[in-house]
């Protein structure tokens, strides 16, 4: 080989240790910086964990379906490694005490290392399922904002988003605040309106979820000023995941874009969905001198025919055996249902009580009747007419304000039995 060749063929020999160096060098340079800055953002997480006065509230999701909505828990992270967790399941004061740490993973990883009654509530396996509710105990912290107020965090198992918040005020306060929320959203029917457009949604009693028509699930949990969906709801692509109450409670409006807002369907429904469950309207005054009268008259006759069986409970309800709406009176342990006609015009706040065509009454009521006491025909005579409504929210239909020419009438939600 001439000298000529040997220098082009060693040329490449020389480049490619070069480079075979430089990747070396690369790779230990990469190494090194990234093992630091999982270091350091271990230490930053948990510097700011424990440095919250009062410290976070997590949107807990238990499963990937979504369809029980989700939960309120509360943490408070100390020094010594110790967390105490409250959840919305537990009394607002009671906390369980256990062990956490931040270690290296995904990227920073929060567990909680030892058993804790109420952070593994979900993922505790029982006798109809072996493997838990999918619920986690392990959370990638993913990234956090400025303020140090907020952290975006992965359910290691679920994969779901669980955003955590600085609390700022007492876990016991903001559970009391969460509430106070959820009695207020006591509805069954909600619209999301965004100008003319609008979407309905309606939810289970007890379910922190709606549900669209085309069963579109939209979880969710209370706040202690409204309510936070995991994701965005709206129409026509106009959305809010963050909705607080307006300022006379009578909606729910988006955070980052009023235009969105939320309120409760019409009272119709929601009187039918109450009878389902259980629940009457109770009267709690009679301001007439005819409703008075005949209320008096049938305690009277209750009293004579059946003495151990006094009046507790007088009201309206939808009685889903017989598919109509009915006088309830509740003497005792025994409802008298007497089937009334009632209807409804949303488009101005009014109902009508009306006789019945044809008798839908029960065989209880009967025999009451048999036995004299045949008042509760004067008091459904007495109710028959129009009647004008209000609520103290569209939100919420616990109690309303009825009035009929001019005289009101009170009633409150109350469970039948």
């Amino acid at each position: 080989m001439n000298r000529k060749n040997m220098k082009y063929w060693a040329l490449p020999l020389v480049c490619l240790v070069m480079l075979q160096s430089c990747f070396k060098e690369d790779e230990e340079y990469w190494d090194e910086s990234a093992t630091i800055r999982l270091e350091n953002a271990i230490q930053d997480y948990r510097s700011v964990l424990v440095n919250s006065e009062y410290g976070w509230v997590m949107d807990f999701y238990p499963d990937q379906t979504f369809t029980e909505g989700g939960y309120v828990y509360t943490m408070k992270f100390e020094e010594d490694g110790n967390v105490a967790v409250g959840y919305e399941l537990a009394a607002p004061t009671d906390t369980r005490t256990s062990m956490y740490s931040i270690e290296g993973g995904e990227g920073p990883v929060l567990t909680f290392d030892t058993y804790n009654e109420y952070m593994h509530h979900f993922a505790n396996p029982s006798q109809q399922n072996y493997e838990g509710r999918g619920g986690d105990y392990e959370f990638v912290l993913q990234r956090r904002n400025d303020a140090g107020d907020y952290i975006k965090t992965l359910g290691r198992k679920s994969k779901n988003h669980m955003p955590m918040y600085k609390l700022t005020m007492p876990a016991s306060d903001y559970y009391a605040a969460v509430d106070a929320a959820e009695a207020m959203v006591d509805n069954p029917n909600m619209i999301v309106k965004v100008g003319d457009g609008m979407l309905p949604l309606e939810k289970e009693s007890g379910v922190k979820a709606f549900v669209t028509e085309d069963e579109m699930v939209y979880p969710f949990v209370y706040t202690d000023q409204g309510i936070r969906f995991r994701e965005g709801v709206g129409v026509g692509g106009v959305k809010d995941s963050v909705f607080v109450f307006s300022s006379n409670h009578d909606q729910l409006v988006g955070v980052n874009c009023p235009d969105v807002t939320i309120m409760g369907d019409n009272f119709g429904f929601y009187l039918q969905y109450a009878g389902q469950l259980g629940y009457m309207y109770s009267f709690t005054n009679y301001p007439s001198s005819e409703l008075q009268a005949a209320y008096d008259n049938m305690v009277q006759q209750c009293s004579v025919a059946y003495p151990n069986h006094p009046i507790n409970k007088v009201g309206f309800s939808f009685d889903t055996s017989l598919n109509t709406y009915v006088l309830l009176v509740q003497s005792g342990t025994r409802s008298l249902l007497y089937g009334i006609g009632l209807t409804i015009n949303r488009d101005n706040n009014t109902f009508t009580i009306s006789k019945l065509e044809t008798s839908l009454n029960n065989d209880n009521c009967n025999r009451y009747m048999e036995a004299g006491v045949a008042a509760i025909e004067d008091l459904a005579n007495a109710l028959y007419g129009e009647y004008a409504y209000s609520t103290p929210s569209t939100l919420n239909y616990n109690e309303i304000d009825i009035q009929k020419g001019g005289i009101a009438l009170n009633c409150q939600k109350v469970s039948i039995n």
